[in-house]
């Protein structure tokens, strides 16, 4: 499949025209603010149009989410693939609003025929349009991209330009070959500060397009140069290795100066012939080795609706994924490259997200919420008692619950920081195996069997003290699981008369796996002078418990263990 070309937008527009400093592609240590638009709703398909189904809502919202970004002084302002109506980008041409000098729109916008293209270029004579193909004969739509801005002319006169980008690549489809049969296709992609080497570079790969780069990652002729790198997506199927691998390539080739923003549409879009989808999938991905991943950080994100993940391996590289439910999300953030700026230098450092502001539609405007993460519906699924987790700032369920089930990886202290939870984990697909966030669909029901495991242990067998073995047996009349007990977190169950334990239950399981995790959760707390562990199993329709306690007297580790 051959690459597009790629062009640079200044030599687009050619001498009369000057780029303005766009604030997210200055190398420097500043923050800028980022709107991002996760819409949902029916999507409507026909041979000479794609977009919402319902476009006088949809009208309505994109065109007051450009006025809260506007407002808000968002810098870089993306919607995803087919969702801006152009009669929204037609009122903000004609109305006067347009982003600041500095700030740079990427709205993929409806798909529509060549003639309309053009005959919309035609009405807003105010701006300056560039790269719309000429109308032919051939019939179809195209797929566009289009980049609002203000440039400078050769007076110095300040003028609206809007630069268009079509899709490449067609979108598989075994059911209809929707866009191979309809869609007319591109060859071109444009790149804001191509040959500049003291500027960040910035590229929008539109959904499909990514197949082109799956074996190879992004410009490979500029190997070191830094880049933001823009997904603009309409997909079922977001984490397909061919919608992933151009990130994948980029990360494990130690490329750090480039960050991947991924913007699709929310869960429940639905495509004609197609069940509604089961994803959303937006997330902001960076390899940045000083990222701010402090627990305050982490959970205030958290409550906002962006979630964090770490996805080590080869890749090695922090993804902030978007709650999946329909939102305006905006925030600050850091540069994806900083230039001669460094952490250690400035005492900055590519810190990535904060400052979130998550808003949902209301029918008529967008209202700040805290998006649900999901913990109440997987509680109720699965049975498990709710308010001994809400009680617990989000990270912390995490970490509880990883105790609890028996699921710690066993690395030293891994319950003290996020990147090293085993809940947030990242596999190779980018979806994580969060226990307490209703995330990626294929892993919701392992968190709601850990869940189911933590039922058992509070409402089972902490609720019955035949079950307690000697170690705790002083905590059997007055115990509770509580988390964090103590500054070092590594217990999970406290008690009036004794001092706290950490316990788990596995489910159904043989004495030596039980053996396995008790060893595992040892590995990972920190104080290992006075360890109580016990993690029940059930065996033959019985539950069983090994039970590992430590003192430690000077150098000397009295050790015991024994099964129940």
């Amino acid at each position: 499949m051959p690459v597009p070309d790629l062009l640079d937008v200044q030599e687009a527009l050619g001498g009369e025209l000057t780029l303005p400093p766009f604030a997210c592609l200055e190398p420097d240590a500043e923050l800028y603010m980022l709107a991002l638009l996760q819409p949902g709703g029916a999507v409507s398909a026909r041979p000479d149009f794609v977009g919402a189904a319902n476009r006088t809502d949809h009208i309505a919202k994109v065109s007051c989410f450009l006025k809260l970004a506007s407002e808000s002084s968002a810098k870089l302002v993306v919607t995803p693939e087919y969702s801006c109506p152009w009669e929204v980008l037609e009122g903000a041409l004609r109305d006067g609003l347009l982003p600041d000098e500095d700030a740079l729109w990427v709205l993929g916008c409806e798909g529509i025929p060549l003639t309309e293209a053009a005959q919309i270029q035609q009405r807003t004579v105010g701006a300056t349009w560039v790269g719309i193909p000429a109308p032919q004969d051939e019939q179809g739509f195209v797929d566009p991209l289009c980049y609002v801005f203000r440039a400078r002319n050769e007076e110095g006169d300040v003028v609206p330009v809007v630069l268009v980008q079509c899709k490449a690549t067609s979108m598989p489809d075994k059911l209809y070959h929707f866009e191979r049969d309809h869609m007319i296709r591109a060859n071109s992609i444009y790149v804001f500060n191509q040959n500049r080497e003291d500027k960040i570079r910035l590229l929008t790969i539109i959904c499909s397009d990514s197949h082109a780069f799956a074996g190879t990652g992004i410009c490979e002729t500029a190997l070191t140069a830094p880049y933001l790198v823009l997904h603009s997506q309409l997909c079922l199927d977001p984490f397909h290795e061919a919608f992933r691998n151009y990130r994948t390539q980029d990360f494990i080739r130690n490329r750090e100066a480039r960050e991947f923003l991924a913007l699709n549409w929310a869960s429940g879009f639905q495509v004609p012939g197609y069940d509604a989808s089961l994803y959303g999938g937006s997330a902001l991905y960076t390899k940045s080795s000083t990222v701010n991943d402090n627990d305050e950080r982490i959970n205030d994100l958290h409550v906002k609706g962006i979630y964090y993940g770490w996805n080590g391996g080869a890749r090695r590289a922090h993804i902030y994924f978007l709650n999946y439910t329909e939102a305006a999300v905006l925030f600050r953030t850091t540069k994806a490259f900083q230039g001669a700026l460094t952490g250690a230098i400035e005492g900055n450092g590519r810190t990535g997200p904060q400052d979130a502001v998550s808003y949902a539609w209301d029918s008529v405007k967008w209202d700040d919420v805290d998006p649900e993460d999901g913990i109440d519906r997987l509680c109720t699924s699965s049975g498990a008692n709710q308010a001994v987790l809400l009680g617990m700032a989000p990270l912390d369920r995490e970490r509880f619950l990883s105790l609890a089930t028996g699921t710690v990886r066993g690395l030293r202290m891994e319950l003290r920081s996020a990147r090293t939870i085993a809940s947030l984990q990242v596999d190779e697909t980018e979806r994580a195996h969060r226990i307490a966030v209703a995330l990626h669909p294929e892993y919701r029901d392992e968190a709601r069997t850990r869940l189911a495991r933590f039922r058992t242990l509070e409402a089972d067998i902490l609720a019955n003290p035949a079950y307690f073995p000697e170690c705790i047996r002083a905590m059997r009349d007055d115990c509770q699981l509580a988390y964090p007990i103590d500054d070092d977190g590594e217990c999970n169950l406290c008690s009036g008369s004794a001092l706290p334990a950490t316990v788990a239950y596995i489910g159904d399981a043989a004495g030596w796996q039980a053996e396995q995790v008790a060893d595992r959760i040892d590995a990972a707390i920190a104080d290992h002078r006075r360890s109580r562990i016990v993690v029940w199993f059930r065996q033959d329709g019985h539950y069983r418990c090994f039970t590992y306690t430590a003192n430690r007297i000077d150098e000397t580790t009295r050790l015991g263990k024994s099964i129940t």
